[in-house]
């Protein structure tokens, strides 16, 4: 299970990589917003609770997803 994890890991950004190429942005952006999710442990200055709630809230896949449809819906628009 733990190769399975790290492999599904490896093809996302790899998948990430080819994505962010074909936009044509610079690569400074793919740096900033691939270390973004890492915000959320600021939440841990507050104390550990919301620091757990905030971390995990930035690092949920499914939200990234969201983001990525609704960013590809209105730049079709």
């Amino acid at each position: 299970m733990k190769t399975t994890l790290k492999t599904e890991e490896a093809m996302m950004f790899a998948l990430s990589l080819f994505l962010f190429h074909q936009l044509h942005y610079s690569w400074l952006w793919f740096w900033i917003l691939f270390l973004t999710p890492d915000v959320g442990m600021l939440g841990y200055v507050i104390n550990t609770r919301i620091g757990a709630i905030s971390y995990n809230t930035f690092h949920h896949k499914g939200i990234a997803i969201l983001i990525f449809v609704i960013g590809f819906y209105f730049s079709v628009m």
